[in-house]
């Protein structure tokens, strides 16, 4: 008994008036669509500047960015490269963190940024050789953070001492 494959029957072409009328339709459609009203997220988190490190876009901006490196971390993890594993969970574990922050408008983490490079709270062992003092706009007010100078905190890409992971 042999499977033939179904054929999708052609849908037959528009004429020019057809498509006129149609993309009408969808313009007066999509006219009459209300903007969401992001229910899920917290009211203090919209009500901060765009320029704001904790604002609704940034936040966005950085889970955007780890997601995709968590889908790079999750092939290395198959390939049982050397840290990886460790490293696939610090970044769901920030993903998580800033899922949460956006729901509930509190920030846990020790770190911010797109790419988990800026500690908030002074380093335990102060080198000013290691770190760089930086201002950051945090919750509508100016703030420090430290980021290491030498290597930033690139957790997906390179090892404690600089070499690249293989």
């Amino acid at each position: 008994m042999t499977m033939e494959k179904k054929t999708r029957k052609r849908r037959k072409p528009m004429t020019a008036e057809q498509r006129e009328k149609a993309a009408e339709i969808l313009r007066v459609a999509r006219a009459k669509k209300k903007p969401t009203e992001l229910k899920s997220i917290n009211k203090g988190v919209l009500e901060l500047d765009e320029d704001d490190m904790l604002s609704y876009q940034s936040v966005k901006i950085y889970i955007d960015t780890q997601t995709k490196i968590n889908s790079y971390l999750k092939k290395q993890v198959k390939e049982n490269v050397r840290h990886s594993n460790s490293k696939l969970n610090t970044n769901n574990t920030y993903l998580s963190q800033l899922k949460s922050y956006l729901r509930d408008g509190v920030w846990v983490s020790l770190f911010i940024g797109e790419y988990m490079d800026t500690l908030l709270k002074q380093p335990q062992h102060w080198d000013e050789e290691e770190y760089e003092e930086i201002p950051i706009f945090i919750g509508g007010r100016w703030s420090r953070g430290y980021r290491l100078i030498k290597q930033p905190n690139s957790i997906c890409f390179y090892d404690r001492d600089g070499t690249k992971d293989d």
